[in-house]
């Protein structure tokens, strides 16, 4: 038996060096764009992500996400309300995901609870939202810290045309701030080991690719939030996918009308709704047992909407690893050795269990 453990020792560390330098040999420039991230939390390891949307966030860790948004349009601030962390939980990262319509991209200032925060842009696309500004831009920044939990998050700072509060059909003098959401993972240890993975790539209508690393496990508990920019309620027949299935909007019982009707609050008046959706849906009946992949997407009738970003949980099985970090491109991580120290630690559990 300890032969065997030997043996399968010395196959496991060689498959995780090997593993190690392949990782590593991403370089900086294939991860352009902010598109590199850590995969399964630990070490920070470049790896270069998908080109249509990007990894923000990976995390495999006993606990899940809450997401929350807001209408921006003519306003100089909203509110988002974050409800659903649990009593003892830990916050252990929290990002702000906001639009901005106009001419030339500005600042990505944005100030939560009196805070400043200079945002990252996501993406900057040709506007596809049927207003006058020529560009859209997404951004996004990292709040962890300043988000502690539950509570009611102020949102100021970025850049917009009017600031009254006016209904966004009154006058739409630009820039044009669409809305902004919150995603705050937390940790719970009496919760179930869950990957959560969010997505942050500006797009119009389409089906993006979730993975995670992980096998999803039973029973399986899974869900998705889409957020949306400019849905509208004059514009209906929107309609929310998951793995090509209508979960929101027309063909569905949720929201049957219109999956994205600018549904998020918002303080000011609005004639056509909030131009802002951030909708979580339960999909666990749309995910099997050991799938490591699925997909979301959105379509339109006769809206002009787009996603701003896109946040999944699902239940996986024991061995994940606890936490998870954006790398920027260009930036470190461990040597190989570290990697493999780290995958080493890793065959030492395998070990322990053989021998028992």
């Amino acid at each position: 038996m300890e032969k065997n453990i030997g043996l399968v020792l010395a196959i496991l560390l060689v498959l995780a060096a090997s593993s190690a330098a392949m990782t590593m040999a991403v370089e900086p420039s294939d991860c352009a764009g902010g598109a590199c991230v850590q995969v399964g939390g630990g070490p920070e390891v470049m790896q270069a992500s998908s080109p249509i949307m990007g990894t923000e966030y990976y995390a495999e860790i006993h606990g899940d996400y809450v997401a929350a948004g807001t209408s921006l349009r003519n306003e100089p601030w909203d509110l988002i309300t974050i409800t659903g962390v649990p009593g003892g939980a830990t916050v252990v990262k929290a990002i702000l995901v906001w639009n901005i319509l106009e001419d030339s991209v500005s600042s990505g200032a944005v100030l939560v609870n009196g805070t400043l925060f200079e945002g990252t842009v996501i993406k900057t696309v040709s506007n596809p939202y049927c207003w006058s500004p020529s560009l859209s831009t997404t951004f996004a920044a990292d709040v962890t810290g300043f988000v502690t939990g539950n509570g009611v998050y102020m949102i100021s700072g970025y850049p917009t045309g009017v600031s009254d509060f006016s209904d966004p059909w009154s006058d739409s003098t630009p820039p044009l701030a669409e809305g902004a959401s919150l995603i705050v993972v937390y940790e719970n240890p009496s919760e179930p080991l869950r990957a959560v993975v969010d997505l942050g790539n500006e797009a119009a209508d389409a089906d993006h690719l979730i993975s995670w690393a992980s096998p999803a496990a039973g029973p399986v508990s899974a869900k998705n939030t889409w957020i949306v920019i400019d849905g509208q309620d004059n514009a209906a027949n929107d309609v929310a996918l998951f793995n090509g299935v209508a979960v929101a909007g027309p063909g569905s019982s949720l929201r049957a009308a219109d999956a994205f009707p600018g549904a998020d609050p918002r303080t000011g008046a609005s004639s056509y709704g909030a131009l802002w959706d951030t909708l979580t849906v339960d999909v666990s009946g749309l995910v099997a047992e050991g799938d490591t992949s699925a997909s979301a997407g959105i379509t339109a009738s006769s809206d002009c909407i787009g996603f701003a970003g896109n946040v999944f949980s699902v239940t996986i099985g024991p061995g994940g690893a606890v936490g998870g970090q954006l790398v920027p491109a260009g930036q470190g991580g461990l040597s190989m050795l570290g990697v493999a120290a780290l995958a080493a630690a890793s065959v030492l559990v395998v070990a322990a269990r053989l021998r028992r």
